[in-house]
């Protein structure tokens, strides 16, 4: 089995992204550091990837984009939204998935960066902000849905804070006896959606419901879930206020099982404003978080660090708005026409 990067680290004592930047040639390495690198690669007999270095040589015109998972439409909609604002810059996504695991997209990051892409945008990353710090070191990182992460590392994101709020606000106008938060089981630090229940929260600070407040952590057994809810509080007059559209269409789905319309007697509240919100048979009230907005930023944000890698990481927040359907319409909206 020929070496790897990884093993070359590991014999010198350093980094990957450090035996990346010897093989690139790039002058900021020390020297000791350098010799080190390549005396590890002779006794491991590594051989760098010609073609990958020649690529690394011009630097291509290529965005290498780094999406969670392909199974949540949010990932797919940043990335349509991208395209045209980088290719007005002369620049092309490239897409890979980090399968919601952070290896994953390291290994993701360093075939990109050996590839020589000229900017990473990465969306809801699970990597430790220390290796995108890292990487933001040889080119631009733009990180989409993430708090700041210092450095030279650039960030955009939803005013999700403000998101959370909108949407109890709208649960809280159409009357619901009960207003839930419905979270993701596994949390991630620096996580945007964190920031969506505290709006939530503030919303029912605001209103003086902040005693009834109820958040529940959605798994599995959504439908559980949903009983659970149910049978704590004692009635089916609830709406849901789901941290994402992919939540908010299992509520649904298994509302729909038990002969439950959301709309009436139970509400239903997604965030991201994907297609799945407003198919026929779902419209689902959402939070849109203004893609078109988003990838222009991101492009802004690429273009101006290229033109000057020295920037500070600067953090760029986009405000969203509600869009109202079915799931949550208990009263009628705005005047009636005469």
């Amino acid at each position: 089995m020929s070496a790897t990067q990884e093993d070359v680290a590991r014999r010198a004592g350093v980094s990957r992204q450090l035996v990346s930047l010897v093989v690139r040639g790039d002058p900021r390495v020390s020297a000791e550091r350098r010799r080190a690198v390549k005396a590890a690669m002779a006794e491991l007999n590594y051989r760098p990837n010609a073609a990958a270095r020649a690529l690394a040589e011009r630097r291509s015109g290529v965005i290498g984009v780094l999406v969670a998972s392909i199974a949540n439409p949010f990932f797919g909609n940043v990335v349509d939204y991208l395209r045209g604002p980088v290719a007005e810059r002369g620049l092309t996504p490239l897409v890979a998935f980090g399968q919601e695991d952070p290896s994953v997209e390291a290994e993701a990051i360093d075939h990109f960066l050996q590839i020589g892409v000229a900017a990473l945008v990465l969306v809801s990353p699970l990597l430790d902000p220390a290796r995108v710090r890292e990487a933001a070191e040889e080119v631009p990182v733009v990180v989409v849905a993430r708090d700041p992460m210092g450095g030279k590392v650039d960030t955009v994101s939803s005013a999700n804070r403000m998101g959370g709020l909108l949407a109890c606000r709208h649960a809280i106008e159409a009357d619901y006896d009960h207003i839930v938060y419905v979270g993701r089981e596994k949390q991630v630090d620096g996580s945007v959606s964190m920031q969506r229940q505290i709006g939530y929260l503030d919303a029912m600070e605001e209103a003086g419901r902040r005693s009834e407040a109820l958040t529940v952590l959605a798994g599995h057994h959504v439908g559980q879930t949903i009983e659970e809810v149910f049978d704590r509080v004692g009635s089916t007059n609830c709406c849901f206020i789901a941290v994402n559209d992919i939540i908010a269409v299992e509520i649904v789905a298994e509302l729909g099982l038990r002969g439950i319309r959301p709309g009436s007697d139970v509400g239903v509240i997604g965030y991201d404003n994907t297609y799945l919100a407003g198919m026929h048979g779902l419209e689902i009230t959402s939070i849109d978080q203004n893609y078109e907005a988003t990838g222009a930023h991101i492009a802004d944000l690429v273009h101006t660090r290229l033109a000057d890698p020295s920037l500070a990481g600067r953090h760029r927040v986009i405000e969203p708005h509600l869009v109202k359907r079915k799931s949550s319409r208990r009263k009628p909206w705005g005047r009636p026409a005469h």
